[in-house]
């Protein structure tokens, strides 16, 4: 947060950490409405359909609608790790250019102690919401697994190539039985593949290979974090 330039913001001595507070609650609430928003029109509740237009029948539900929490959850430590990242990356920059300061070094732990916290928890919440999102949208998740017919034993695509015509994916990597133990703790579990919802689930391709990205940045993260922390110390 920048500090003001003028003499009376300088004499102001609450004012740069009041406006951070502002600014920062600000985003938070903005973001909070955001997420309730987008969340609802992922797992609706709280409303009835009249005539076909949706009409609120329970503010409370819809707010704390089935989906929320964990996206919420999942959406604001990203900013957190995105700072904490940014702050670490800046330090590390200076210290390789020469600046020895302890402000340096102290911001660059601080950096990443935060990533260190912070990247369990957003696995952790992350697991969680896909558990969620087997519940309410299991289609999805057939969609985001590559898992074409309903199994026992489903197996984890790490990389393949989603033919729907063909209702395969091509060249695929797999670890047997990792599918339904991540999503149902059972090595035999059992998963809903995408026959299950012919004409009723979302293009495979998109999802399939946007969730391999973001697990894939997830996890680089991860490894940065362990080579920081033993350069910091």
């Amino acid at each position: 947060m920048p500090r003001g330039l003028g003499p009376q913001a300088r004499r102001c001595n609450f004012c740069h950490p009041l406006a951070t507070v502002l600014v920062a609650g600000g985003t938070t609430l903005s973001a909070f409405w955001i997420i309730v928003l987008n969340s609802w029109m992922h797992t609706p509740a709280g409303f009835e359909l009249r005539g076909g237009v949706a009409h609120a029948t329970d503010g409370w539900a819809i707010v704390s609608n089935p989906s929320m929490p964990y996206r919420l959850a999942h959406m604001m430590m990203a900013p957190g790790l995105t700072v904490a990242f940014l702050v670490a990356g800046i330090s590390a920059y200076r210290w390789r250019r020469g600046d020895r300061a302890d402000e340096v070094k102290l911001t660059l732990r601080s950096g990443v102690t935060v990533a260190a916290l912070l990247i369990p928890l957003q696995i952790a919440v992350g697991d969680l919401h896909g558990l969620n999102t087997l519940q309410y949208q299991p289609a999805k998740i057939a969609a985001i697994e590559g898992i074409w017919q309903t199994q026992q034993g489903a197996p984890m695509t790490l990389f393949g190539l989603p033919d729907e015509a063909a209702r395969k994916s091509r060249f695929a990597i797999a670890v047997p039985h990792l599918a339904s133990l991540v999503l149902t703790r059972r090595l035999d579990g059992e998963v809903k593949g995408l026959d299950a919802f012919a004409g009723r689930h979302p293009p495979v391709a998109p999802v399939f290979f946007s969730f391999r990205l973001m697990v894939g940045i997830g996890l680089s993260y991860l490894v940065f974090r362990g080579k920081a922390t033993v350069l910091s110390c």
